[in-house]
Formats: structure tokens, sequence, C-alpha cells
């Protein structure tokens, strides 16, 4: 949905996580499970994670580079 093309980026991201960045994925974490019990989801209550869902994915992209 989000970061459909760039999962495996941001799952690489968030396994090299640094000791600041932990908090902030922990919110991610949160927030997505919050929303995912609300039987009325919104695509609009997810698309302020997209911009830290990128951070993360651009960590895991470092991974790839040639």
């Amino acid at each position: 949905m989000l970061v459909t093309t760039a999962l495996p980026a941001v799952i690489v991201g968030l396994v090299r996580l640094t000791e600041i960045a932990r908090p902030l994925a922990a919110a991610v974490a949160v927030v997505l499970a919050v929303l995912s019990t609300a039987p009325h989801k919104e695509y609009r209550f997810l698309f302020p994670l997209a911009p830290i869902l990128c951070v993360f994915a651009g960590r895991g992209f470092e991974v790839f580079k040639v």
C-alpha cells in the first residue's frame, strides 16, 4: 500500500535500526497496530507514516548500493 515496492528495503532498514530510530519504529508499530483494529479503515490516517517508512527504506537501500 504505502511502500509496496520498497517493502524489502523497509524490512532491511528496520532490521538495521540504530538506538535513535528504535522509538520511531515503535511509534510506527503502535500506530499500525491501533489502526489495524479499527473497523472503519481509511488510508488518509496512514499517510503520515509514509515519510517515516521512507526513512527506513533509505536505510535498507544503503545495503543494496553497488
